[in-house]
């Protein structure tokens, strides 16, 4: 029995789909490939694909994307866990902001909760785009002194 699978990001790459994702665990039952944590990568969430790329795209609102998971995660849950019954732990990943690009400023979670623009510094060190403002949640929301 293996431990642990993060199969989306590094098999199934971005812009994932119910249909993507359930293939996957399909192929692992086939194969008779029995994993007990499944973590649903990157590109789940209802994001705004606004900017150059996935580091200024912001984080929409709490609900899967609709049109790649038109019944919602926990509905794929269930069919996951019926296609390989072996994983006994389902998660989601996202940014610590998240998304890359943080809140999107006219999404349903900047929108519904208090936030704050943030920036980030360290970009240049890392040589990765992440430089600039982004959205995040305020620390009185958080409970964050």
């Amino acid at each position: 029995m293996t431990d642990f699978f993060t199969g989306t990001w590094n098999a199934l790459g971005q812009r994932l789909t119910e249909e993507k994702v359930l293939k996957a665990v399909t192929t692992l039952a086939e194969n008779k490939i029995n994993v007990t944590n499944f973590i649903i990568d990157d590109n789940w969430q209802s994001i705004d694909y606004r900017g150059h790329g996935q580091f200024q795209h912001g984080w929409k609102e709490f609900e899967a994307e609709r049109d790649a998971f038109p019944q919602g995660l926990k509905h794929m849950v269930k069919l996951i866990r019926e296609k390989q019954p072996s994983i006994q732990h389902i998660a989601v990943w996202h940014a610590i902001l998240g998304y890359w690009g943080g809140l999107a400023p006219d999404g349903k979670i900047a929108k519904t909760y208090k936030t704050v623009e943030v920036v980030r510094e360290d970009a240049e060190r890392r040589n990765l785009p992440l430089g600039g403002k982004v959205r995040d949640i305020h620390f009185d929301v958080v409970g964050v002194c």
